[in-house]
Parts: C-alpha cells; sequence; structure tokens
C-alpha cells in the first residue's frame, strides 16, 4: 500500500468542495490491481456521500489517456465525460486518500514509478 498523502503543495486536510485530482502519468505498477480510497478525516472511514462510492480501481470501466494512464478526480460533481474517474466528495467534510496495490510490481520497490500527489485541477462541468 502507498498513501497518496505523502508531501503536497496545498493544504491538508482537502476540503470536500475542491476540485482534486490525482494524475499518475503512468499505470500503477500492480500485477493483480490498484485501487484508490477516500476517507473521512473525522472519522477515518470511507466518505460518505449520496453515490455511496469511496473507491476506484483497475477493476472499473476507466476513462483511459492516450498514454494508458488513468486520471482520477476528487470533487463534489463529475467532471463532464470523466464520471467513471470520480470519487465524490462532501462539502464541508475533508478527506485523505490511499492507494492499494495488490501484489506490486519491480517498479514500486525500486521507486522508478513515480508516487505524484494529488493536485488541485480546472475542469469544466
Amino acid at each position: 500500500m502507498a498513501s497518496l498523502q505523502r508531501t503536497t503543495h496545498d493544504e491538508l486536510p482537502r476540503p470536500g468542495g475542491a476540485l482534486a485530482g490525482w494524475l499518475p502519468r503512468a499505470a500503477p505498477p500492480a500485477k493483480q490491481f490498484w485501487s484508490v480510497t477516500l476517507y473521512d478525516t473525522s472519522t477515518r472511514s470511507f466518505v460518505q456521500n449520496k453515490e455511496q462510492l469511496a473507491d476506484r480501481s483497475s477493476r472499473h470501466e476507466l476513462v483511459k489517456n492516450a498514454d494508458g494512464s488513468v486520471d482520477i478526480y476528487f470533487a463534489p460533481t463529475a467532471p463532464k465525460g470523466l464520471e467513471n474517474n470520480w470519487i465524490p466528495t462532501v462539502p464541508g467534510h475533508s478527506w485523505f486518500a490511499a492507494l492499494r496495490l495488490y501484489a506490486p510490481l519491480e517498479p514500486y520497490f525500486d521507486q522508478s514509478w513515480p508516487l505524484r500527489d494529488i493536485e488541485k485541477v480546472k475542469i469544466p462541468f
């Protein structure tokens, strides 16, 4: 498992009303699958949203970039056309994310795969 909340340039914990994204630029190195899960900072449990959705993983049908990487978005509203890559946040509730790699591959261990931070993004809704 690898946390996405290592060091950041933005405020922590993240406010639930902001749009943020994890833009890895390369597929996570996992033989079985990978998963990104959001947790509520006050309860340390899954984010509680009306969609009852706290994670996205390589087991879902995600929209891929031209290079095969996948961007994951965190916001109260899904970016248009990227709904499958979205985890809903709740305004007024801060959150943190965790990345899990199931059967991680060598690029994770030798750190040749860079674990990028979550960052603020601008996408039209």
